[in-house]
């Protein structure tokens, strides 16, 4: 990952999880990932599957647009 947007990014996936106050293990098992797996997303060092932001949207009602601005794009 790459500058401060994608830093920002993933501040507020983390803002999202603590506001809904679950730890990084709960948040993973509600979205049925290993934590560290997830710990890797949220920390910027994973991109995360498309399945994967779906199920974080629809688990946890976050608009779709909170889900974009977090997604980072994949570079091919």
């Amino acid at each position: 990952m790459k500058g401060g947007d994608d830093v920002a990014k993933r501040i507020k996936m983390k803002q999202w999880r603590v506001g809904l106050d679950m730890s990084q293990e709960q948040m993973a098992d509600s979205l049925g990932v290993s934590r560290s797996m997830y710990a890797a997303i949220e920390n910027g060092q994973r991109y995360g599957t498309l399945p994967f932001w779906k199920n974080l949207e629809v688990t946890h009602n976050v608009p779709k647009q909170d889900v974009y601005d977090m997604m980072t794009e994949i570079e091919f």
